[in-house]
């Protein structure tokens, strides 16, 4: 038995049934009629009302309907069973549903898709079980599950099963049919790729898609095939002048498949043959296959939840463009209507009962999922930010704990770098108001990764505070552990009085209560340990995966580079006492040293504008010197070949809460480049630098005081700097394996293996 599936099937535009007109239709479709001439059953979505009415008082703004004549070309084609499980059956009411059916059973075609009508297909002691479904997704009215006048089959986990079982008591092959997804994306709804996998990795099934009107991949589960959408069999443009419509058709599509089933004795194949919609016919095209090969391997290579969904929203409103044109104040205005309104309400209604029913779309037990340790919150990627390397050590130390490490972190700027990294994803952007639309991501991203999270580790928050307590709450419904990373308690500085309040109210509800919360700390610093001294903690500070080997001799003229972002840019600095890095010291004391020692002092992160726009009371200082470079904002590579050349890193703080209860990761950077750091008596650096071997410290509360020490330490000779710096090259202090046996107790608190 050979049964053939055609897509989204519409007889309007050059497809219109007039008088005079069939003749030439038909002649448009002579090589798909050969295509099925051996062909038992053809299946075809039809994507229109069929009716002689001419007027809908349904609430839509662009109706399709074809005149009862196209009954004719389908019989042509051989067509034998209607799906009328779409979202375009209903446009002229349901009355005219009635009158197509009537007109399709007239010309001996079955109708399924609606009142539960399924087909029962035979040939020969072969058997196949017919069933269409309509998806929310779609944006359908009259739905079968959303009330008494719904006659639309839809689409769910329990119906398809039902399906399957109605099959499997008949001695019958099970077929899909699926109107589901959105419009003009070759890639299918992630969470439809999870029903599909689902099912045929349970039963035994063909699931056949449409609805996108392009085509999309193919993908092949354990006992079946799933085409996510074979596209458009026969469509044009569509218009509505009340309404300001006028949807053209891009060349993809004008492209389309017909899928076919065969049943020999029990065992069942399936296959595609693709088109083109030209001009003057619709002919075969073999090469289209190499495209819809591309998106089917895609399937299989999805590594980050929010690239792939990003990748589909682009080609939707890329095509939405070409096809509508610009949204301008006319389109508005032909859509303040009562029909527009009652559209957008179904469409949230539809959008809320899907969201019910995708949860039974998962796509495997939880047993059979890989257990991880899930890191999450505010970093990126680790040659991006301080917070992004601090998460990227900590990876790597958990990983040598025996633990496999997922990162999902929030991108700094829209439109930056988001090359896709196994182990590496971003949240969405959902801002500051949508906080839980995080937690339900991150509920999808494990689905979508066929993760199962045995611990959660929390770095800050990708939004507000809040986000810590729905991440918890989330977590303990699910016995995951929560471990908070903390690593520092700021001050405000800068931005006017309301982001001062809020972002001060943000930080003690994070600091001060939502830390305590969490099953564990990981700190990173002495300081932290005693403000959190009732949990349990483990201390790490900042680490790096390796130490610089080459040396580098020291300079004749002394080289000294600060590499940082000091202040908030684009403002001047009221208090230089509330910013965390005193470079403005810095610079002051070095031009001073300058004049009786031969240095150079190179500045990255900021250009010299950015400094005076902050401290404009140095402007002639700058200048003026000789001495001082700004380097302004320079590739990370960039900046760790200067400070592993340069025969000191300089960075003076105060001490206070922020600049105790943090870990310079400029210090580690430094010694790990082989670079000794002058510097001041804070955090933990006491712990790790040795005076006069890893580095210096120094006193900034007396300005002469530091001066004279800086120009004590800028003075010794070249031997003795080579000498130190060799002493950085040995030290080993923020290696990963340091931290392992401490690490790995602490964790078996939390984590049983």
């Amino acid at each position: 038995m050979k049964i053939a599936f055609l897509g989204d099937t519409a007889f309007i535009g050059k497809y219109y049934p007039m008088d005079g007109a069939m003749e030439n239709i038909k002649k448009r479709f002579c090589h798909i009629k050969d295509l099925l001439s051996d062909c038992d059953y053809v299946v075809a979505n039809i994507e229109t009302a069929i009716t002689k009415k001419e007027v809908t008082n349904e609430f839509k703004t662009l109706a399709l309907r074809t005149d009862p004549k196209c009954v004719e070309i389908l019989s042509y084609l051989g067509v034998n069973i209607a799906c009328i499980a779409n979202n375009h059956i209903y446009d002229y009411g349901a009355k005219a549903v009635e009158e197509a059916v009537a007109a399709l059973n007239e010309a001996g075609i079955q109708c399924i898709g609606y009142d539960n009508q399924s087909f029962l297909a035979e040939k020969d002691g072969d058997k196949a079980w017919l069933g269409a479904w309509c998806c929310y997704t779609t944006n359908a009215w009259h739905y079968s599950a959303s009330g008494k006048s719904g006659r639309l089959n839809t689409l769910s986990f329990e119906n398809l099963k039902k399906h399957i079982l109605q099959a499997k008591q008949m001695g019958a092959y099970p077929v899909i049919l699926a109107h589901w997804g959105e419009e003009n994306t070759h890639y299918p709804r992630y969470d439809h790729i999870q029903l599909a996998r689902k099912i045929l990795t349970e039963d035994e099934a063909l699931i056949v898609g449409h609805h996108p009107h392009v085509l999309q991949g193919v993908g092949s589960y354990l006992h079946g095939k799933a085409y996510f959408s074979i596209g458009n069999f026969c469509f044009d443009n569509c218009a509505s002048k009340k309404y300001g419509i006028n949807l053209k058709q891009t060349t993809e599509n004008l492209k389309g498949a017909v899928c076919f089933l065969e049943l020999h004795g029990g065992n069942a194949s399936s296959y595609i043959k693709t088109f083109r919609d030209n001009d003057r016919e619709i002919v075969i095209d073999d090469s289209i296959l190499e495209e819809v090969k591309k998106y089917s391997e895609a399937l299989t290579q999805i590594q980050d939840l929010e690239v792939y969904e990003r990748i589909r929203k682009n080609e939707q409103n890329a095509a939405k463009t070409m096809r509508l044109g610009k949204r301008n104040l006319e389109w508005l205005l032909h859509h303040l209507n009562l029909t527009s309104a009652m559209a957008v309400v179904q469409r949230k209604k539809n959008q809320k009962r899907y969201n019910i029913l995708r949860k039974d779309f998962k796509s495997a037990a939880s047993d059979n999922r890989e257990k991880v340790i899930l890191y999450v919150g505010n970093f990126d990627k680790p040659m991006k930010s301080a917070a992004g390397k601090r998460v990227y050590g900590n990876k790597l130390l958990l990983e040598q704990c025996g633990y496999k490490v997922k990162l999902i972190g929030k991108c700094a700027r829209k439109n930056s770098d988001t090359t896709v990294e196994q182990d590496f994803s971003y949240f969405p952007d959902y801002g500051m108001r949508h906080i839980k639309r995080y937690i339900q991501w991150l509920d999808e991203y494990q689905e979508f990764m066929n993760i199962e999270p045995i611990c959660i580790i929390r770095y800050g928050s990708p939004a507000l505070a809040w986000f810590d307590k729905l991440l918890q709450d989330y977590a303990s419904e699910k016995n995951i552990p929560v471990i908070a990373d903390v690593v520092d308690w700021l001050n405000i500085d800068g931005g006017n009085l309301i982001f001062r309040i809020i972002k001060s109210f943000d930080t003690w509800l994070e600091k001060g209560v939502l830390n305590y919360g969490a099953d564990g700390l990981i700190v990173i610093s002495n300081y932290l340990k005693q403000v959190y001294r009732n949990k349990n903690i483990l201390i790490v500070p900042p680490l790096v995966e390796s130490y610089e080997t080459a040396f580098t001799k020291s300079n004749e003229t002394v080289k000294i580079v600060y590499a940082g972002n000091p202040f908030r840019k684009g403002i001047k600095v009221e208090n230089p006492h509330k910013i965390k890095d005193r470079l403005d010291l810095t610079v002051e004391a070095i031009e001073q040293v300058s004049h009786t020692v031969k240095l150079r002092f190179d500045i990255y992160g900021i250009t010299a504008e950015e400094y005076i726009l902050a401290f404009p009371q140095h402007k002639d200082l700058i200048d003026l010197s000789k001495s001082i470079r700004f380097m302004g904002k320079r590739p990370m590579d960039e900046v760790q070949v200067a400070v592993h050349e340069a025969d000191y890193t300089i960075l003076l703080r105060e001490k206070n809460r922020a600049t105790m209860a943090g870990f310079p990761t400029k210090v580690v950077e430094s010694l790990s480049q082989g670079t000794p750091v002058i510097t001041t008596r804070t955090s933990d650096l006491e712990v790790y630098i040795t005076e006069g071997r890893q580095g210096f410290f120094v006193d900034i509360n007396s300005f002469d005081q530091l001066c004279g020490q800086l120009e004590a330490i800028l003075s010794i000779d070249t031997q003795e700097r080579c000498q130190i710096k060799k002493y950085c090259q040995e030290d080993r202090h923020f290696l990963p394996e340091n931290y392992k046996s401490e690490t790995a107790e602490f964790l078996k608190h939390y984590i049983q293996k």
